[in-house]
């Protein structure tokens, strides 16, 4: 095998490269992964129904995978709500201020539009909450910042690919023109 009889110094550039190659293998399998499962949360307009609502209890948010739920709400006409905020890519969405949470009190009418195939420990995720005549985050803004992820994401991918492509070739080329020790006459 070639690699034995290299020069030292091939040895290690071709396994510095070969390193490089798995771990760029790697992150690129787990960014995809990560990609997946953020993908997996997409506002999708044909499965949300506006809906009108009085706040019953409001229940502090906690993380998941995705992002974080700011708020859950139930309601008395039976819904149980949340709001997501997504964490993946350039901007975090909605865009809504502690302050602005603080307008949706109990006792309070609010509309809403309700995701009807998006659930997070059986709450609905909702878009658009309409508050005393003031709406939070509409879904047009969501939509295009979703769709920036998305594309961001993908190009993402692509150029991990391309990265992981290039590592593998390098690799092999400085393994084929490595030097061995039995290239060289050595005059004694």
């Amino acid at each position: 095998m070639k690699f034995f009889y290299m020069e030292k110094w091939c040895k290690r550039a071709v396994i510095l490269l070969f390193c490089c190659s798995v771990i760029l293998i790697i992150v690129t399998i787990y960014y995809i992964h990560a990609a997946k499962t953020s993908w997996n949360y997409k506002i999708d307009t044909t499965r949300c129904k506006k809906k009108k609502g009085i706040v019953e209890k409001i229940y502090k948010g906690s993380d998941t995978r995705n992002g974080r739920i700011l708020k859950y709400f139930k309601l008395n006409n039976g819904d149980r709500i949340c709001i997501l905020r997504k964490e993946d890519g350039i901007e975090e969405y909605p865009d809504i201020t502690r302050k602005e949470l603080k307008v949706i009190k109990e006792g309070e009418e609010i509309t809403y539009l309700k995701d009807e195939k998006n659930k997070i420990n059986n709450y609905n995720l909702c878009y658009q909450i309409e508050v005393n005549k003031k709406v939070y985050f509409l879904i047009k803004e969501m939509k295009n910042i979703e769709k920036i992820n998305y594309i961001l994401d993908i190009g993402m991918i692509i150029f991990l690919i391309i990265l992981s492509i290039t590592s593998i070739g390098c690799t092999i080329y400085f393994y084929r023109i490595a030097d061995t020790k039995d290239m060289y006459i050595y005059d004694d």
